[in-house]
């Protein structure tokens, strides 16, 4: 499991903190759809979402995030890879996929989106961000590896990014 921890600066009156780590299915197996609807599923490794615990005092809202998909290989990514399902507590907007052509640089097919929770986080509460994956463009026998970073600022706070792959097989 990937965690990292967002703390309050230590001078804070009431420091808030959470740890906010990846989560996996076993085998970190997932099942990638493809998005235009030519191609079949896909067989994956990688995160089924990300948490949220709180290990402090109450959080107040809005927590907000964004979400970066970036292909791992050098010279060209095709297919590209997106969220398809994400957590109704928080709607994804502002979602991109630029790219997704044939043969295209690696720039050209990156998948960005940002998402609020405006719930307030308890203390000692665990709040999932379930989400799912698909594939878009031409279907490639090639393994092909994607970065996914997620970024969270808490109410104060200094942003945090984790930071996990998916292997699309």
């Amino acid at each position: 499991m990937i965690a990292a921890a967002i703390a309050a600066p230590a001078a804070a009156a009431s420091a808030k903190s959470a740890l906010v780590a990846f989560d996996y299915a076993a085998l970190n197996a997932i099942t990638v759809s493809n998005l235009d609807g030519v191609s079949a599923s896909k067989s994956a490794t990688g995160p089924i979402g990300f948490h949220i615990q709180n290990t402090s005092g109450a959080i107040g809202s809005p927590i907000s995030g964004s979400i970066r998909i970036s292909p791992s290989q050098a010279a060209k990514a095709d297919p590209a890879l997106g969220v398809k399902t994400f957590t109704a507590q928080a709607p994804l907007t502002n979602v991109n996929l630029s790219g997704n052509q044939t043969g295209a640089p690696k720039d050209a097919n990156i998948y960005t989106a940002n998402f609020s929770y405006t719930k307030t986080v308890q203390s000692n509460e665990f709040v999932s961000f379930p989400m799912g994956f698909y594939y878009r463009g031409p279907s490639t026998s090639a393994p092909r590896e994607f970065t996914v970073a997620v970024t969270l600022t808490l109410p104060g706070r200094a942003a945090l990014t984790i930071t996990s792959s998916v292997l699309l097989s």
